[in-house]
């Protein structure tokens, strides 16, 4: 059975559309009209009615003339493309003239042009493939193309619709149509002037969306030609240019040798920057996206241009309008994210040129481009640049990102000028701890104190710049950024620094400011610890003192012992992944009995009621793991009894539970959790708990149904 061509239009939900209703009562009197005749409602019927309708209507020519045939004209133009080629090739001549006369009845009327140009559309869908080189096709075809430059929007984005339609059908393969076509692009470019642009930008905007469908030829040889428009002055074309080009560097893989070509003009003809700033958005985004496409097809070439481009772009910073600086940095952050890659020194050995900005050409072959980057990147922390100091941080962050863990290097001058800047506005200094906080993740704290090593001990604590000489500034950032530290690294370099530093605070007058901020800078180095303590090896000669040392500050010094916790819970998940590949039993040995003094203290300061007592917990738990059993259930037990003790207590004076009791169930829980019990271990924690599940305080009732749940889960 024949669908129903109208099927969409019955279902238009729009029924205030003046037309849609029109149109539904012009078909209902059609469909009449074909019952009367005893005629099945096919498309052949309906094609044959709405066309005789139509023609008998434009010959009338009454007053009403015009609602009646839009409506016939908007039924003919949904029923075409249903219609079978060789029916519309039978009528081609007909329907041609027809749209020829409906497109000129009314010159204003929307509905009209458009069921004009897709009658066309059907017309050449229609044609066979031998009948293309005619005259009567191309007359077809430049009635399509003469859609485009009509003054009615709606025309024009049909006209665009229905080429793309025809292009994806296969006439891009001919390549003499396509020929023609390109030459009317061409004369209509040609005969541009700033006085007569509107057929030009007409055009623009249909190869806004269409050049990524034409053939690999037409796209070149439009492209180059579009961009010579650029040099007429008019900023509106030269802003749909931009536009244009754009798009088809995002769509298209474009010759790398045109693509090259437009990017060194782009570097050759920056428009001016405070006159039109949709044109200087438009360059941007063009001068961007060309490089995206270029570096997609010739990534080795495409970085020589990279320290071009930031420079080209950073003048857009320096605008009064500051829309345009955050175009430029986008265009500038893009290309730094997608053309940067991994620095290996091996492949990229350092030159021997002056490091100036004025190396930033493509002659330039004494400095290799990673480094003209730096010089890029460098120039834009210079004074010129003041009020952006905020885009250029993140710039820079974005350059370390992408640089990878062997740039220190060619990174060091960054890190220097970055360093010697001084921002008042938070926003600006955020941005460099951002930028140098990204610097300490990918390349590490022990390559970032290669090149700026700490001077803590070798300038007086009252120096008025004692931060920027001595680098302290760089340990909340070191606490903050390093990810997966070395604990030899912790414990050969930073330790030694602390201790040196704990000498020095008790060599200090008591109480004084110099000792308190020697303690400060101590504390400083302890809260960078945890950060060390994910990535430990197999090594225990430095592992042993440094536990000795930890459970001696665990008791000492109450200031550092959340950082200690912190570092001993990621020390026991490093260890646990040790223990998985059987690799621990060297550092087992080593920490005999150390692991019961942690967990000893520990509980004894989280019984108090100390504020560490999230990370206290997690030490316990972790530490744990790594007790013998036998000390662990000794320990168990130990503290069931005085929590017995606790209620016996507290039945014999009528009180009720009180922190310490809830303190140790938080503790037995702790240490239970690694534990797997066995049948007479469990009848005794149940019994235990038994003795809880029904007391009169119901956070003494939670913790002991959680202690059920873990004794059950081991």
């Amino acid at each position: 059975m024949e669908s129903d061509p109208f099927n969409a239009l019955r279902t238009y939900k729009s029924l205030k559309s003046q037309l849609h209703q029109n149109a539904m009562l012009t078909l209902s009197t059609i469909e009449a009209m074909l019952s009367q005749n005893n005629q099945t409602r096919s498309g052949v019927a309906y094609f044959g009615s709405i066309l005789s309708s139509l023609m008998r209507e434009l010959e009338r020519k009454s007053d009403d003339q015009h609602q009646t045939v839009s409506s016939l004209a908007y039924l003919l133009s949904i029923l075409l493309p249903s219609m079978k080629p060789g029916i519309l090739r039978s009528k081609c001549e007909m329907l041609y003239q027809l749209s020829q006369t409906l497109f000129k009845l009314d010159k204003e009327s929307n509905v009209l042009g458009k069921c004009s140009v897709i009658i066309v559309q059907c017309l050449i869908a229609a044609a066979e493939e031998q009948d293309r080189s005619s005259d009567d096709f191309w007359a077809l075809f430049s009635f399509e193309l003469q859609g485009l430059l009509d003054k009615r929007q709606k025309v024009r984005k049909q006209s665009a619709k229905s080429l793309q339609a025809l292009l994806k059908r296969g006439l891009d393969q001919d390549m003499k149509l396509m020929k023609k076509m390109e030459d009317v692009i061409e004369d209509i470019f040609i005969n541009c002037s700033p006085r007569n642009n509107l057929h030009t930008l007409y055009m623009l905007y249909f190869l806004n969306s269409t050049l990524q469908l034409l053939p690999l030829r037409q796209v070149s040889n439009l492209s180059t030609r579009m961009f010579q428009l650029t040099n007429m002055n008019d900023h509106v074309v030269t802003t749909h240019v931009y536009l244009s080009l754009e798009t088809l560097f995002a769509s298209r893989n474009v010759p790398t040798d045109l693509v090259e070509q437009f990017i060194r003009e782009f570097l050759i003809s920056v428009p001016p920057m405070n006159e039109h700033s949709d044109l200087c958005k438009a360059y941007i985004q063009c001068f961007a996206q060309a490089m995206l496409n270029f570096n997609v097809m010739n990534k080795p070439e495409a970085i020589r241009f990279v320290s071009l481009c930031i420079n080209t772009f950073s003048e857009f910073l320096l605008a009064d309008k500051t829309s345009l600086h955050d175009s430029a940095f986008k265009g500038m952050d893009v290309i730094l994210r997608n053309c940067v890659d991994v620095y290996d020194p091996s492949n990229n050995a350092e030159t021997d040129g002056d490091f100036d900005i004025d190396n930033l050409t493509l002659d330039e072959v004494s400095v290799s481009p990673v480094q003209k980057t730096v010089i890029a990147l460098n120039h834009l922390l210079t004074q010129r640049y003041e009020d952006v100091y905020y885009y250029s941080c993140r710039l820079i962050e974005t350059f370390f990102s992408r640089i990878g863990p062997q740039a220190e290097d060619i990174s060091a001058t960054l890190m220097y000028s970055l360093s010697n800047m001084r921002f008042k506005e938070h926003k600006i200094r955020m941005a460099k701890e951002s930028a140098f906080g990204k610097a300490i993740e990918v390349m590490g704290p022990e390559r970032i104190l290669k090149i700026m090593p700490f001077s803590l001990l070798d300038h007086d604590l009252d120096l008025f710049n004692y931060a920027k000489v001595s680098r302290s500034w760089l340990l909340p950032l070191f606490a903050r950024f390093v990810r997966r530290g070395n604990l030899r690294f912790f414990c050969n370099y930073l330790l030694p620094l602390e201790e040196a530093i704990e000498k020095r605070a008790e060599e200090s007058e008591e109480g004084s400011v110099k000792q308190k901020k020697y303690v400060v800078i101590a504390e400083q180095i302890w809260e960078t610890f945890p950060n060390f303590c994910g990535h430990i090896s197999e090594s225990t000669e430095f592992i042993q003192r440094l536990f000795k040392i930890i459970i001696h500050n665990l008791q000492e010094k109450p200031s550092i012992r959340r950082s200690l916790c912190k570092g001993l819970m990621h020390f026991c998940g490093a260890l646990s992944k040790l223990q998985a590949a059987n690799s621990s039993a060297p550092i087992l040995n080593a920490l005999s009995g150390q692991f019961e003094q942690v967990i000893e203290i520990l509980a004894m300061e989280y019984r108090q009621g100390n504020p560490e007592s999230h990370d206290i917990l997690g030490a316990v738990r972790g530490s744990a793991k790594f007790c013998s059993r036998d000390n662990l259930n000794k320990s168990i037990q130990n503290l069931m009894a005085e929590l017995l003790q606790i209620k016996t207590q507290q039945q014999q004076y009528g009180v009720g539970a009180g922190a310490d009791a809830k303190n140790t169930f938080d503790i037995l829980n702790g240490l239970m959790s690694p534990l797997a019990l066995n049948d007479k271990e469990f009848d005794i924690l149940f019994r235990f708990i038994k003795t809880y599940l029904t007391d009169k305080d119901a956070t003494i009732q939670k913790k002991a149904y959680k202690l059920l749940r873990v004794g059950l889960s081991n």
